[in-house]
């Protein structure tokens, strides 16, 4: 009898095939270590965990503020899922539609039309 440890392959957090998913979850707690920002230009930004300071969620807006003084501000509609997996350290990541997948996306979906990064006060280069 064999005592090996078997890992799973770790789970692919994509969207699915054929739509879009304004973010996506792990099913763990806190086990994410960064936060990656997807935005519709195809820029990716990771940010980290730790460093995440302040989520506030003020309909439509959210907004995340980390100690380096970086700043993530979505809007979007239906995010109330993504604050509270923000909150848990469970999004992976989270992903700005283009206008017509946005318009496309079921009223009862979450979806997020905009995102903003600073750094620092500044918009990153």
């Amino acid at each position: 009898m064999s005592h090996a440890l078997r890992i799973p392959n770790p789970p692919k957090f994509d969207a699915p095939p054929g739509g879009y998913q304004a973010f996506g979850l792990t099913p763990t707690f806190g086990d994410v270590l960064m936060l990656e920002v997807r935005l519709k230009t195809g820029r990716r930004i990771g940010l980290p965990y730790p460093w995440l300071g302040e989520v506030l969620y003020d309909p439509p807006r959210l907004a995340l503020t980390f100690t380096t003084g970086a700043t993530v501000v979505l809007e979007g509609s239906n995010l109330g899922e993504l604050f509270e997996a923000l909150l848990r350290h469970q999004a992976v990541y989270v992903q700005e539609a283009d206008r017509p997948t946005a318009e496309l996306v079921s009223h009862s979906m979450p979806v997020i039309e905009s995102i903003e990064v600073s750094s620092g006060g500044q918009p990153p280069p």
